[in-house]
């Protein structure tokens, strides 16, 4: 993370994928995406991933341009939002990277349903308008919404870039939803392994943003002057 003129501080590209490769990337998706399509046809699938896809994309670039427009008329202070960004950003690196370890807990409580009796005929499967409003949510996260606001909002001359590496993401997203099953069945250990050191990766760049925050703060409210590194 370097200073920048044009704004507050700058990321550069890889940290900034990093980011939101965490946040709206396809490593979370897969599974969900399996268990929505579990009962689908392979042209069902394929269709699903891109409705899914193509709404998402639409919302988390509304969103984000809309939150960018209100955090500028609420005038939030630059040490605050670089502060607030950090803690969110610290929070969600720290699950992903604990959560190998607390999976376990929650897996005890799954409850699965009765087996049908013999003869009898499978249900169908949810209408297609529901299973998208099901997978949207998960390929666009709440925090991954407040990522992208954040990072346009502290970094405005790198908007498009930023706007740019969130398209690239949500293409992986719909490959990965496309290739769900076989990306499981063949790298599903190597996967949870990538994305746990991708969580170590964004806990350290969140709490150099929680830091500069911080300082941030400091020169703002304080006016304490900081050496030039």
């Amino acid at each position: 993370m370097n200073h920048h003129a044009g704004g507050l501080f700058s990321f550069d590209p890889q940290e900034i994928f990093t980011f939101l490769f965490i946040m709206l990337g396809p490593i979370k998706l897969l599974v969900p995406f399996a268990k929505i399509t579990k009962s689908s046809t392979e042209a069902e699938r394929r269709s699903l991933a891109l409705q899914g896809t193509l709404l998402a994309t639409l919302t988390v670039i509304a969103a984000s341009f809309v939150g960018v427009r209100i955090l500028a008329k609420w005038g939030v202070a630059p040490g605050s939002l670089a502060l607030a960004g950090g803690v969110l950003f610290f929070l969600v690196a720290l699950s992903m990277v604990l959560k190998p370890y607390t999976e376990h807990e929650g897996a005890a409580a799954v409850v699965h349903p009765p087996a049908q009796p013999e003869g009898a005929t499978a249900a169908a499967g949810p209408p297609v308008k529901a299973m998208v409003r099901e997978l949207v949510p998960n390929i666009v996260t709440p925090y991954g919404i407040a990522a992208v606001i954040f990072l346009i909002t502290l970094m405005p001359e790198s908007s498009w870039s930023i706007v740019a590496i969130l398209m690239g993401i949500m293409a992986l997203d719909l490959v990965a939803m496309i290739f769900a099953r076989t990306l499981l069945r063949v790298l599903g250990f190597p996967l949870q392994i990538l994305s746990t050191v991708m969580g170590v990766l964004q806990v350290a760049l969140s709490v150099q943003m929680i830091v500069y925050g911080i300082r941030l703060l400091l020169v703002e409210k304080f006016g304490v002057t900081f050496p030039t590194m």
